[in-house]
């Protein structure tokens, strides 16, 4: 999960609105997911939530309803200003015998591609056959 349109963020606001912004999302993450899902701060706000026991189906869902709550809710600044934040995120499944590095790459490439469509969107990584792979690249 990341903050969208970070760089514009960070060029209008100080270090210190910047932080309500990563408290913020994490608020939201905290109210939305499930108290043993697991959550990282990655920093520039980043953010990894691990749902666990959860098909690949559901966590989309779950992600979807964390970027409705982050739209919907508002940062409020020392100033009293409010911001609206959105977030892009990449989802990503474990597959057998995978590692965690080649997890966290598809769900950084997922996440990538949520960025290039504009922000305030999931996008997921699914695993392809190199058939699949082929007619994708090949339309």
């Amino acid at each position: 999960i990341a903050i969208d349109h970070l760089a514009e963020l960070q060029s209008k606001y100080d270090l210190r609105s910047r932080n309500i912004f990563y408290a913020h999302l994490a608020q939201s993450i905290s109210e939305t997911v499930r108290s043993f899902d697991d959550v990282y701060y990655l920093g520039k706000g980043e953010f990894i939530v691990v749902l666990k026991h959860v098909d690949f189906i559901d966590a989309g869902g779950a992600m979807d309803r964390l970027r409705h709550h982050i739209r919907s809710t508002f940062a409020t600044l020392k100033n009293g200003e409010q911001v609206n934040l959105t977030a892009s995120f990449g989802v990503a499944e474990a597959l057998p015998k995978e590692s965690s590095e080649l997890l966290l790459q598809h769900a950084k490439d997922a996440l990538q591609q949520a960025r290039r469509a504009g922000g305030n969107c999931i996008c997921e990584f699914r695993e392809m056959s190199a058939f699949d792979t082929f007619v994708k690249e090949h339309p």
